[in-house]
C-alpha cells in the first residue's frame, strides 16, 4: 500500500529537452515553496500559505534563499528569501507557490525582489482573493520582471504536478474564495464493517495511535472543531491539538435543544474557547449557565450547518474541522458544506444491527447516487487505512470572478482597460431586466418532459431547491414556491423552507451535470454516426469534403428517424436526404452533421431544407475548413431561430472530444489541403519483419497478404491520384488500379527525372484510366514524344521535386494523394514535408539482405533522437499483417485559416467582433511599411552555435534559414549569400530561388517551424526598437493584413484567399504585448536602438 498515492494516477514519461529539463526545475523548485509555505501550521491560526524558493538562474540552477510565511502579519516569505538569498538575488529566479499577496496595500514582497534585482518569478497560481488576484503578476511585469504562472506560460506534465500541489496547499482559501464559506473537512474512525461505535455507543480507540496523531494534526490545521450533543454526551472530548504547537482551534458544539451535561471537558476556556450554537429559544437556563463558565452562545432561527458554517465565514475562519457522528455529518454533508472527507479504517470488526455508522441518511435509494470522492488518497498509518478525497473539485482561480484587467478572457469584445462595469440589482434600476426578479416569464420542461412557465427566473431557480427530493413534501414546496405573488416571495420562501428544512432540498447538486452529460454522450454518439455516413461514398466517386447526417428526435433517449450523405460532387446534399427520409419527425427534432453544411458555394438547399422541416437544433462536429464557407451555415441557422452547438465550443466532454477526433479524421484530407495548401498525401508501403520492401535482386511481388492488398486497393480509391517512380515503373509494371468495383479510378502519376523508362508497360494504356508522367524540363524528348502517341500527359518541370509536384497537383484540384513509391523517392517525398500519413503494411516474414532496400532512403538524419516520430498511431491486425498508421504533421485544426470578421477577437481580444477596420501594409513605403520584413531594422540573434549575429532585415533572417542546420555541407555557403545580399529584396529572391532549384539543400523540418522561425525575427524586431512596439499597440483593435497579392501563406492574396500568416504572427506578438509579456530577447551588449 502506498503512502499517500492518487488513485487514477498517471505516469508520464519525460521527454528529454533542454526546455522540459527547465520545466522539471521549475516544478521541483515551485513543489518545494509549496512545501515551504505548510511548515507554520499548528504554530499559528490558518491563513493563506506563502512559501518561497530563490534559485540561480543556470541550467543547474543552486537554492540560494527560503521563506514562508510564519502567520499574519509576519514577515513575507518573500522577504525572508531574499534576506537569505543577499547578493545572489541578482539574475536570479524567485518561486512562489501563489501570487504575492498576504496583506492588501503590502508592497514589501514585491519590492523586495525588484530592489534585489531578480529577473524571473515563477507563480504557481494566482491569488484567489479578487482585490489581490492579478495586481503582484501586473507589477512586477510593469517592473521588467519575467513572470511566469504555472499552467498559464509554462506546461508540462511535472508543471501540472507542482501546480496541484500549489493548489492543495491553499485549497482552503480556494473553497472559501469560491463558495463564501470556510472550507469544511469531515473526519471520522471506523471499523473495517463500516462502524463508528459498538451498539451500547462505546467509540474509544477505534483507530491506532499513529492514527490519533493524524488527527491531532488535522485539528492544529483547523480554526475551528464541530462536534454534535451525542458527541459531548458520550466521548467528553477535550478537541485540543496536543501538539505543543502555539495554535488551539476553537470548540465549537452543535446542539438544537442545549440536551447537554453540566460537566464536560469543553466547558473549561481557561485555555481554549468554546461557542455553542443552538435554536433560538432552546433551555434559557442552561445557556445562563454556560455563559457564567465563559463558554460563548450563539442562537438560530433554525439551526443548520449551512447558516452555522455562513456565521462562522463572517467571522473570518478560514478552515473547519467536523468531528461529529452519523446525523451531524449527513445534515452538513446534504446542506452542501463539506468539501473534504478523511476516513480512518481500523483493521477490526465490531459488527452490530444497530451499531451507528459515520454518515446517517442521505435520502439516496440508489448506488448511483451515490457521492464519489475525487481526488482521492490511500495512506497507511500504522495498523490503519487513511482514505481521503474531495467531494467537489478543487475551485480553479478562473471561477473566481477575475479583475478589470482580465474580462477580455471572458468576453473577447471587452477591453482589458477601459470597459466601463455595469451594476445591477433592483429591477427599476438601469439594466433591471438583468435581475433574477425581472417579469419575464421562463417556459421549461419539468423532470417528466412537459413544459412549464415559471413566472421569473427566481421562481424556477427556488423550486428546484426541492425538485427531485426524495422527500415526498418537497412536492407541495415546489408548488407553492410556483404559485408565490411575486419573485420577491419566491425567494424568501425558498430561502426559508432550505433553512427550515434541510433535509428537503436536492441531495445532489450535480444533477444536470448528469442530464447534460447524458445529452453529451448521444450528441458525440449521433455525431460519430454522421462521420461514419461520410465515409460511404470512398470509391465511388472522386474524394470531395465528406458530409453525413443524422436527424434523430429531441425526447431523452432520442431515437434516429433520417440518415443522408453526400455521394459525390453535385449531388443531393447529406442534410437533404435526412430530412427527406425523417419526414414529418423533423419537427423540434435535432440535426447532426460531422461538417458545417457548404458543399457547394452558394447552394442553401441544406439549410432550407433544415429550416422549412421545424429542425429546432444542429449539432456541427467541425466548422467548415474552407474560408468563403466558414461560420457561414452557422450564423445563417442561427439567424433563423435555430440553436447551433459546434462541438468544441459549445459543448464539451470526453466523449464529445472523441467524437470531434473522428469528425477531423473522416476530413483530414480537406483540412490538410486548406492549412498547407497541398494536396493530403498518404505515404504507403509493404515491408518485411526486417524491415525490406524487396528482396537483394529488387524482386518485391508479393510481401503481404491477399487482404492486405485488399486495403491498398481501398486507399487508392480514396485518392486522387497515385504516385510511383520510375523504378517502381521498371521493376514492378503495375497497373495501379483499385481494382474494387468503384466507379472511381484514380489519376497514375510518375515521376522520374530522366525519363529512363521501359517502352512496354501497363502504365502507358490509357484506355481506362489516365497517366501523367512529371520530369525535368528537357529530358529525351523523342521519349515524350512517344508517350504522348500512347495518350500520356506529360508535364515537364525546372527541377523535378516533390513539393513542386505536389504544388501543381494542388492548382488541378486533387485533394488527396496516394504515394506507392521506393525508398529514394519516399525520402525526398517526406524531407519536402509533404507526406502526411503513413500506412506501413508489416508482413510476418524475414528476407534478409545486406543490400536489400528498405521503405525509407536518406533523410539526412544522424541521431536516433532525431527520428521523426508519428502520432495518433494506429494499430490493425490484417490477415497475418499488421497495418501500422499515422500521422507526420497533426491533423491542423480550424486556427490557421483565416477567421470570419465576426471571429477575429479569438486571436486577439483588442479586436471588435462587428467593427475592427483593417490595416493592409506590403511596401516599406507604404503606411505600416515598417511591419514588412523589407523594411531597414537589423536584427540580432544567437546562431546555432549561440553566437551573436547581426542580420540586416527580418527576410535575410527568415530566408538563410531555410538551409541552417541543412545535412548538406554546401548548405553553408546559401547561409553566407543570403546574408551578404545587399537588400532585403535580393535576399528572397536568393532564397527561393536555392529553395526552388535545390530542395534537398531546405532543412528537413522547415515546414513545421517556419512560422517559430519568423516569429522569433518579428518578436526581436519589435522588441528592440521602441517606436516599433508602440506603432503595433497602437493598431490594438484593428486586423492586420500583409497585402501581398502572390504569397498566399504570409500575406492576404489577391481577394484574400490567403493565410496571411504574418499579420496573424503580428496580431499574436501585439496581443501579447498588450498583456504585458514583453520580455525582450536577450541581446548582446552594444546593440540597442540609439
Amino acid at each position: 500500500m502506498g503512502f499517500a498515492t492518487p488513485i487514477n494516477c498517471k505516469v508520464t514519461p519525460i521527454i528529454n529537452s533542454n526546455n522540459n529539463n527547465h520545466h522539471v526545475l521549475d516544478a521541483s523548485y515551485m513543489k518545494r515553496a509549496a512545501d515551504l509555505s505548510d511548515k507554520s501550521v499548528g504554530f499559528t491560526s490558518p491563513h493563506p500559505n506563502f512559501g518561497c524558493v530563490i534559485a540561480t538562474s543556470g541550467s543547474a540552477g543552486k537554492v540560494v534563499g527560503e521563506g514562508y510565511l510564519y502567520g499574519q502579519g509576519t514577515k513575507p516569505a518573500e522577504v525572508q528569501a531574499v534576506e537569505a538569498a543577499g547578493g545572489y538575488c541578482r539574475g536570479a529566479t524567485a518561486y512562489v507557490n501563489m501570487e504575492p499577496g498576504d496583506c492588501d496595500g503590502d508592497l514589501t514582497a514585491l519590492s523586495a525582489f525588484i530592489k534585489a534585482g531578480i529577473t524571473r518569478v515563477v507563480i504557481g497560481i494566482r491569488h484567489p482573493l479578487q482585490h489581490l488576484r492579478g495586481k503582484a503578476v501586473q507589477a512586477l511585469r510593469s517592473e521588467g520582471l519575467h513572470v511566469d504562472v504555472l499552467g498559464e506560460d509554462i506546461r508540462s506534465v511535472s508543471i501540472e504536478e507542482a501546480l496541484k500541489s500549489c493548489l492543495l496547499v491553499n485549497a482552503p482559501l480556494l473553497y472559501r474564495s469560491a463558495s463564501r464559506v470556510p472550507f469544511s473537512v469531515l473526519k471520522y474512525a471506523m471499523t473495517l464493517d463500516g462502524k463508528i461505535a459498538a451498539s451500547s455507543g462505546h467509540a474509544s480507540w477505534i483507530s491506532s495511535e499513529m492514527s490519533r496523531y493524524r488527527v491531532l494534526e488535522l485539528r492544529a490545521r483547523s480554526d475551528a472543531v464541530i462536534v454534535g450533543g451525542n458527541t459531548v454526551r458520550n466521548d467528553n472530548p477535550r478537541l485540543t491539538p496536543r501538539l505543543g504547537g502555539g495554535h488551539v482551534p476553537m470548540r465549537i458544539v452543535m446542539s438544537q435543544t442545549l440536551d447537554l451535561p453540566e460537566v464536560a471537558n469543553l466547558w473549561d476556556v481557561r485555555d481554549v474557547p468554546t461557542i455553542v450554537v443552538t435554536q433560538r429559544g432552546a433551555s434559557r437556563s442552561f445557556q445562563k449557565y454556560l455563559a457564567s463558565k465563559g463558554v460563548e452562545v450563539v442562537e438560530f432561527d433554525i439551526l443548520n450547518p449551512k447558516d452555522v458554517v455562513d456565521f462562522l465565514y463572517d467571522r473570518g475562519y478560514l478552515s473547519i474541522l467536523w468531528e461529529c457522528g452519523g446525523t451531524l455529518s449527513a445534515s452538513a454533508i446534504s446542506s452542501g458544506v463539506i468539501h473534504k472527507v478523511h476516513a480512518f479504517v481500523a483493521p477490526k470488526i465490531i459488527g452490530g444491527k444497530n451499531a451507528p455508522s459515520p454518515v446517517g441518511e442521505l435520502g439516496m435509494v440508489e448506488m448511483t447516487q451515490a457521492l464519489e470522492l475525487i481526488d482521492v488518497c490511500y495512506e497507511q498509518i500504522g495498523p490503519d487505512v487513511l482514505i481521503s478525497g474531495y467531494l467537489h473539485p478543487i475551485p480553479d482561480v478562473t471561477h473566481i470572478i477575475p479583475s478589470v484587467e482580465e474580462t477580455s478572457a471572458i468576453d473577447p469584445s471587452l477591453s482589458s482597460y477601459d470597459s466601463p462595469i455595469i451594476f445591477f440589482n433592483k429591477t427599476w434600476d438601469p439594466y433591471g431586466s438583468f435581475s433574477n426578479f425581472s417579469p419575464h416569464p421562463v417556459q421549461l420542461p419539468d423532470e417528466s418532459g412537459d413544459y412549464v412557465t415559471w413566472p421569473s427566473v427566481e421562481h424556477y431557480y427556488q423550486a428546484h431547491k426541492f425538485v427531485g427530493s426524495s422527500n415526498p413534501n418537497a412536492r407541495s414546496y415546489v408548488e407553492a414556491i410556483y404559485l408565490a405573488k411575486s419573485p420577491e416571495e419566491a425567494a424568501r420562501m425558498g430561502r426559508k423552507i432550505q433553512r427550515e428544512h434541510p433535509d428537503m432540498v436536492t441531495p445532489i447538486i450535480n444533477n444536470n451535470y448528469n442530464y447534460n452529460n447524458h445529452h453529451h454522450v448521444l450528441d458525440a454518439l449521433y455525431v460519430k454516426r454522421a462521420a461514419e455516413l461520410s465515409d460511404k461514398s470512398a470509391g465511388f466517386t472522386s474524394p470531395h469534403p465528406n458530409f453525413g447526417c443524422v436527424i434523430a428526435t429531441s425526447a431523452s433517449a432520442g431515437k434516429v428517424v433520417g440518415e443522408g450523405y453526400l455521394y459525390g460532387q453535385g449531388t443531393k446534399p447529406a442534410e437533404v436526404q435526412a430530412v427527406e427520409t425523417a419526414g414529418e419527425y423533423c419537427r423540434g427534432a435535432t440535426a447532426y452533421v460531422n461538417m458545417e453544411p457548404g458543399d457547394c458555394d452558394g447552394d442553401l438547399t441544406a439549410l432550407s431544407a433544415f429550416i422549412k422541416a421545424g429542425i429546432a437544433r444542429v449539432v456541427i462536429g467541425i466548422r467548415h475548413p474552407l474560408q468563403h464557407l466558414r461560420g457561414k451555415a452557422v450564423q445563417a441557422l442561427r439567424s433563423e431561430g435555430l440553436q447551433v452547438d459546434v462541438l468544441g465550443e459549445d459543448i464539451q466532454s470526453v466523449s464529445i472530444e472523441d467524437a470531434l477526433k473522428s469528425c477531423l479524421l473522416v476530413n483530414a484530407p480537406l483540412l490538410y489541403r486548406s492549412a498547407s495548401r497541398v494536396p493530403f498525401s498518404v505515404l504507403k508501403y509493404a515491408m518485411t519483419l526486417d524491415g525490406k520492401i524487396a528482396a537483394s535482386s529488387g524482386h518485391a511481388s508479393w510481401i503481404s497478404s491477399k487482404k492486405s492488398r485488399s486495403r491498398v486497393f481501398e486507399l487508392r480509391g480514396r485518392s486522387d491520384a497515385v504516385i510511383v517512380g520510375g523504378n517502381t515503373v521498371r521493376n514492378d509494371n503495375p497497373r495501379l488500379t483499385p481494382r474494387h468495383g468503384g466507379g472511381h479510378l484514380p489519376m497514375r502519376i510518375v515521376m522520374s527525372q530522366t525519363l529512363d523508362l521501359p517502352e512496354v508497360a501497363n502504365l502507358w494504356d490509357v484506355r481506362d484510366v489516365a497517366t501523367i508522367v512529371v520530369t525535368q524540363r528537357g529530358a529525351r524528348r523523342s521519349f515524350q514524344k512517344f508517350l504522348a502517341s500512347k495518350g500520356v500527359e506529360v508535364v515537364e518541370f525546372d527541377i523535378l521535386n516533390p513539393k513542386d509536384v505536389v504544388d501543381y497537383l494542388y492548382d488541378r484540384g486533387y485533394l488527396s494523394l496516394l504515394w506507392e513509391c521506393g525508398g529514394t523517392l519516399s525520402a525526398s517525398a517526406i524531407s519536402s514535408g509533404v507526406i502526411h500519413k503513413v500506412h506501413a503494411f508489416v508482413a510476418p516474414k524475414i528476407i534478409g539482405g545486406k543490400n536489400a532496400p528498405s521503405p525509407v532512403g536518406e533523410l539526412g538524419m544522424v541521431e536516433m533522437t532525431q527520428a521523426l516520430e508519428l502520432i495518433d498511431v494506429c494499430y490493425e491486425q490484417i490477415g497475418p499483417d499488421v497495418l501500422i498508421s499515422g500521422y507526420l504533421h497533426p491533423i491542423p485544426d480550424l486556427v490557421p485559416v483565416i477567421p470570419s470578421v465576426d471571429e477575429t477577437s479569438a486571436i486577439d481580444p483588442s479586436l471588435s467582433p462587428y467593427d475592427s477596420p483593417i490595416i493592409f501594409f506590403y511596401k516599406t513605403w507604404d503606411p505600416y511599411g515598417s511591419f514588412s520584413n523589407f523594411s531597414p531594422h537589423p536584427i540580432r540573434l544567437p546562431d546555432e552555435r549561440g553566437d551573436y549575429v547581426t542580420w540586416p532585415s527580418v527576410e535575410h533572417y527568415y530566408q538563410a534559414h531555410k538551409f541552417v542546420g541543412s545535412s548538406n555541407p554546401n548548405a553553408r555557403s546559401y547561409v553566407e549569400a543570403i546574408y551578404l545580399a545587399k537588400s532585403p529584396e535580393e535576399a528572397a529572391r536568393t532564397g527561393r530561388k536555392i529553395q526552388r532549384e535545390h530542395p534537398d539543400m531546405v532543412r528537413s523540418d522547415w515546414e513545421n517551424v517556419k512560422t517559430e522561425v519568423m516569429y522569433k525575427a518579428l518578436r526581436c524586431k519589435f522588441s528592440i526598437y521602441p517606436h516599433l512596439t508602440s506603432m503595433l499597440l497602437l493598431t490594438a483593435g484593428c486586423v492586420l493584413v500583409e497585402a501581398s497579392p502572390h504569397d498566399l501563406f504570409w500575406g492576404g492574396g489577391r481577394d484574400g484567399e490567403g493565410l496571411n500568416y504574418l499579420g496573424r504572427l503580428l496580431m499574436k506578438l501585439r496581443s501579447e504585448f498588450l498583456d504585458g509579456d514583453t520580455n525582450k530577447p536577450e541581446i548582446s551588449a552594444g546593440f540597442r536602438e540609439s
